[in-house]
């Protein structure tokens, strides 16, 4: 993998490659640890991406419009929605 780092000056692009470094090195040593959580959205989008594909093709994009849309595509209304 190749990573390409731009910067405005010499010293801007030794910090952003000393700080990615950095980034890499904690991610690499904490790996291994079963107590660190995915933070960010992490969690979110890895379900997003096992729900995708679960849900039957006629539910799948009204799923992202939450309880609305979901009621609307499996015949229920949704103005009965909260």
């Amino acid at each position: 993998m190749t990573v390409l780092i731009r910067g405005s000056s010499p010293s801007v692009r030794e910090e952003v490659k000393r700080a990615f470094d950095d980034a890499l090195g904690v991610a690499h040593r904490l790996s291994g640890d079963s107590r660190i959580l995915p933070g960010g959205g992490g969690t979110q989008t890895h379900l997003a991406r096992h729900l995708r594909a679960y849900a039957p093709q006629p539910v799948r994009p009204r799923a992202v419009l939450g309880p609305r849309g979901l009621r609307g595509s499996l015949g229920n209304r949704a103005e009965d929605a909260r």
